[in-house]
């Protein structure tokens, strides 16, 4: 099945870019196709829905993430793993793509390899990743100051603060060669994201109050009109930042690459 030459997504969808670009890395795939970390499923879905042809996978460690994937999953192949240890044969898949994953996991390269095993050699690989630790990041500068790492870390878990040359050279020591990059989440994504959580350690907010996970959006039963408005508004604005700069350095990369 011949990819469409447009994604025919609003650009206030959440997902939009990370969408375009997986969907530009598997132009040529066929069959099957794993989401490693795929949360409640949200991108997983929508990747099933714009390519009905590929047979979908998505793992996720929480068994709550993956119960709630379940509950309107279609036909895609939900289930509980570790992603250290993916419970399929060797050269499985054809391709393989994580959203915002490896910025989590304490030994992301133990789970790149596991992915190079289940990905089939010249198997496509796309991946989001945010680069905190990258010059493109306000955030790498603020790492400095350990209270404020020690804040992000409790809203966001991230334990991982890449450099674009850092993540670039895990890819390529664990089984993938990257090819092509893009970029997203300009200084408008940027300065929002740095002052909402700033303002929610300042408030005291637990992290549970906050929406910044699949999860989370999902059980919420709604967001109220006004909510629903500067949701969508502050989608369209940050994709539209970077829907015209993709090659200008962000703070999230898009890697699209292969299996060795």
């Amino acid at each position: 099945m011949k990819q469409p030459e447009v994604i025919r997504l609003p650009v206030t969808h959440p997902r939009y870019l990370a969408l375009k670009y997986c969907l530009k890395t598997f132009r040529k795939v066929t069959g099957r196709v794993l989401d490693v970390g795929c949360g409640a499923g949200v991108m997983t879905k929508e990747i099933k829905r714009l390519r009905p042809d590929f047979e979908v996978y998505g793992i996720d460690s929480s068994p709550e993430a993956i119960e709630l994937a379940k509950k309107d999953g279609g036909e895609v192949n939900f289930r509980v793993s570790d992603t250290y240890h993916l419970p399929f044969k060797n050269d499985y898949f054809s391709a393989a793509f994580s959203h915002h994953v490896l910025e989590h996991l304490k030994r992301p390269g133990q789970a790149l390899a596991e992915i190079a095993r289940v990905t089939k050699k010249g198997g496509k690989i796309y991946a989001a990743v945010p680069l905190e630790g990258n010059w493109s990041s306000i955030h790498a500068f603020f790492y400095k100051i350990p209270a404020y790492k020690k804040m992000r870390v409790r809203y966001l878990a991230h334990v991982q603060q890449y450099s674009l040359e850092e993540i670039k050279k895990l890819f390529g020591e664990n089984g993938f060669l990257i090819t092509d990059y893009y970029w997203s989440g300009g200084l408008v994504m940027q300065t929002i994201n740095f002052f909402y959580y700033l303002s929610a350690s300042f408030l005291k907010l637990p992290p549970s109050f906050l929406t910044g996970n699949d999860l989370l959006i999902k059980k919420r039963s709604g967001y109220g009109r006004w909510g629903t408005i500067a949701k969508r508004f502050f989608y369209f604005l940050v994709t539209l930042e970077s829907l015209f700069i993709p090659r200008v350095p962000q703070e999230i990369v898009h890697l699209a690459g292969r299996k060795k």
